[in-house]
């Protein structure tokens, strides 16, 4: 949970520091994003007291689970780079995880550098690396120094969901305002070599197109695929006609 903490801070920091504002952080959405929620309850609950008075495959179960919930918000939402970060991450320990009976390995010395038990039997999610560990080196080779506040061990998965998660949030923090409701004398005027993307329903623009279409899930708009551009080219991309409805196109007959 430590990792979490560090990456919201982190983003929010980032963010900050790159000229972006708090306020947008509202318009920041996830397809299913309650699958998130879910997830983290149910590692809650299989690794509190409450846990420990179910069965031991119903914890690992739990577990795994888990991380298919997190998978398969990340799934819907792969558009954006940061979220293909965060899966990569997520993916590694998934994997790490099921290849060991459901627990993550750690290894000896990382433990012993976060002044943490070492143990043969599997501490919260956890469990000590040994000769029998499968993919050792995507398990919790990493630690903070036990002198650090919130000393823990981590993966090399951990550290993509950090990275992942504070780059969304910095990202979301610096997307443009939308112009809804302003007169056209009051909305931004943005440099004809910066506009690439525009968003027809609310005048904000992008320099992206997997930032236009993040932006576009707001509206449940589709954008249909169109193939990027030279980077040596000067030409500004005009939006395209946006539409709900998939378009149909001509049908000619013989």
């Amino acid at each position: 949970m430590f990792i979490l903490v560090v990456a919201l801070a982190g983003g929010l920091l980032v963010g900050a520091l790159l000229g972006g504002s708090f306020a947008n952080l509202e318009r920041l959405s996830l397809r299913l994003a309650w699958l998130i929620v879910v997830a983290l309850l149910i590692q809650i609950v299989a690794f509190s007291p409450l846990g420990a008075r179910l069965p031991h495959l119903a914890v690992i179960a739990l577990h795994i689970a888990s991380y298919g919930l997190l998978l398969a918000c990340v799934a819907v939402n792969l558009r954006r780079p940061p979220l293909m970060c965060l899966g990569a991450g997520l993916l590694s320990n998934a994997v790490t995880i099921v290849a060991n009976g459901g627990y993550m390995p750690a290894s000896r010395a990382a433990l012993r550098l976060a002044g943490l038990p070492i143990s043969i039997q599997p501490h919260n999610n956890s469990v000590l690396a040994g000769s029998h560990t499968h993919l050792a080196f995507l398990g919790d080779v990493f630690a903070l120094p036990h002198a650090v506040p919130l000393a823990n061990i981590f993966s090399v998965g951990d550290i993509l969901i950090a990275v992942g998660v504070a780059w969304l949030i910095a990202d979301a923090m610096r997307m443009p305002a939308a112009a809804d409701g302003l007169a056209e004398d009051q909305k931004p005027v943005v440099a004809p070599s910066a506009l690439t993307f525009g968003c027809t329903h609310c005048g904000a623009s992008f320099a992206d197109r997997w930032r236009l279409r993040a932006h576009l899930a707001e509206h449940d708009v589709v954008v249909p695929w169109q193939p990027p551009l030279s980077s040596k080219s000067r030409v500004v991309r005009v939006p395209v006609e946006l539409s709900a409805r998939p378009h149909a196109g001509d049908r000619r007959t013989a």
